[in-house]
């Protein structure tokens, strides 16, 4: 018997240090930082937070290039920024598993964010019919009605106040979710201790701690810290949310089917009809359902109102591209207070450009995936086993692709600009099968809310852009708050 696991521990670790020399070997063609035995490159990020990390690869992009490589430890990280190799890996249907790291959400997020390989294929249907073209009227619909509630309460602050308008728009957009995904009846921009939005950004911001503290990726370690119980705590916080959106949803159809003769299966299913006949098909508790859906509820309002926060607040400090924007709207709507329609947006080319610039400059930094099979570029190959960095903020900022990299410049994205620039060199939704599918969902609720805004009031702060600092969450936020006036217009 000891024989037996002798041979086959001898086996296991002959595999081990052969897959080590294969991955070294390919990694040699790949330009680094020189490494430590054992330690590899890790001793450059000691006491780093995941935002300084960010910064120190990007350094390393421009000391070596747009694909380097790091060690740490024994993790192989490849480091990506070229908009070729981009192409490559992303037209590529294979690699699409998010890296080990993305499982320090699996506590709260159990949808199709984190999802692997046939479980994710299959919440990507269901999410892709959520965003299908034929829901758009009604998405217009309720989004133009929660932006008209919206506009309603910012008439309190109203006046020259100064203020954080970022809470008002997190709101909003949750509203807006919990309306469309579930047909919710509940208004939660007039609901009093809604902290949805709140609690999301401190799990992200302690689960963003976890990642840069190596002692901490132990479950057991960090439950026992302050940091793991407040998480715990927080994360309750948020699945009792989703528990009441399930219960309103369940009570909903139990109202409709008590009301009507018909079928309820022949009424058009929401995404959280679909995801609880997906949870009643694997017997899941409604908690287990609540981690399910809470992904989607998060990606579809926190990210979409980070981006219309900095939005706001771009326009509030670029007063004269405000003022070009709002002439773009009083042309197609006058002093008229009739909603927006769908033919409406093709019209709003400068709000358009206005909008890509803010996503250049705030999207999430970066995206990881497991390298599952060999990656074959241009001159060199990504070894199966180590970890696959994409750094859409060098990508977005490299100065051969855009004239202004670290300005506020919609000019980026003018036709004749955009035709010069190379193909993936603008990825804020990604691309390729992992795609965001709310793309389209995401820059039309952005140009309701801000042609709603701006024909009723005026943008303005004290803040100046040298003063701008950002911070991660999951997206790039300004760090102080988005501080603004509003005066009517």
């Amino acid at each position: 018997m000891i024989n037996w696991l002798q041979l086959i521990g001898t086996v296991v670790l002959i595999y081990l240090i052969w897959e080590r020399f294969r991955q070294w070997k390919l990694a040699g063609n790949l330009p680094g930082p020189p490494t430590i035995p054992f330690f590899g490159n890790a001793l450059m990020f000691l006491r780093c937070d995941v935002q300084d990390f960010v910064y120190k690869v990007m350094q390393l992009q421009k000391h070596y290039s747009n694909l380097c490589r790091l060690w740490l430890g024994h993790q192989l990280i490849v480091c990506v920024a070229d908009s070729k190799s981009l192409e490559i890996i992303f037209k590529s249907n294979e690699n699409l598993n998010k890296s080990v790291h993305y499982e320090f959400y699996n506590d709260f997020l159990k949808g199709v964010f984190i999802a692997k390989d046939e479980k994710w294929r299959g919440l990507r249907k269901i999410v892709n019919s959520v965003f299908h073209t034929n829901n758009v009227e009604n998405q217009l619909n309720v989004f133009n009605n929660c932006f008209i509630v919206l506009s309603e309460v910012l008439e309190k602050r109203c006046g020259g106040e100064t203020f954080n308008i970022d809470p008002y728009i997190h709101r909003c957009l949750l509203d807006i979710v919990c309306k469309i995904f579930a047909s919710s009846r509940t208004d939660i921009q007039l609901k009093e201790g809604v902290t949805y939005p709140e609690d999301v950004r401190l799990v992200t911001q302690l689960t963003n701690y976890r990642f840069a503290k190596i002692w901490l990726h132990s479950d057991f370690i960090f439950n026992q810290t302050a940091a793991g119980r407040l998480k715990k705590a927080t994360i309750n916080k948020i699945l009792d949310f989703g528990l009441d959106v399930i219960k309103e949803r369940r009570e909903i159809l139990s109202e409709i089917q008590s009301s009507t003769t018909e079928d309820i299966n022949s009424y058009s299913k929401t995404f959280l009809d679909q995801m609880m006949d997906y949870a009643d098909a694997r017997n899941f508790t409604d908690l287990e359902l609540s981690m399910s859906i809470s992904d989607v509820l998060i990606a579809g309002s926190d990210t979409t109102a980070g981006a219309i926060s900095y939005m706001i607040m771009m326009l509030a400090m670029h007063e004269d591209i405000q003022e070009k924007v709002y002439g773009e709207i009083h042309d197609i709507f006058g002093d008229s207070s009739r909603p927006v329609e769908l033919k409406d947006m093709n019209r709003m080319l400068l709000l358009e450009r206005v909008i890509k610039e803010v996503l250049r400059h705030c999207c999430p930094p970066h995206i990881a995936r497991r390298v599952e099979k060999n990656i074959k570029l241009e001159n060199t190959t990504i070894p199966a086993g180590s970890t696959l960095y994409i750094m859409l903020y060098k990508l977005h900022r490299d100065p051969q692709y855009w004239s202004h990299p670290d300005s506020f410049y919609p000019d980026h994205f003018l036709p004749e600009n955009v035709e010069k620039r190379p193909k993936y060199t603008f990825l804020p939704f990604v691309s390729g099968l992992r795609a965001c599918p709310g793309q389209k969902f995401s820059l039309m609720m952005m140009k309701v809310m801000i042609a709603t805004i701006l024909r009723k009031y005026r943008i303005t702060s004290n803040v100046q852009p040298s003063e701008v600092n950002l911070s991660l969450v999951f997206m790039l936020e300004i760090s102080n708050g988005y501080n603004v006036q509003l005066t009517e217009r």
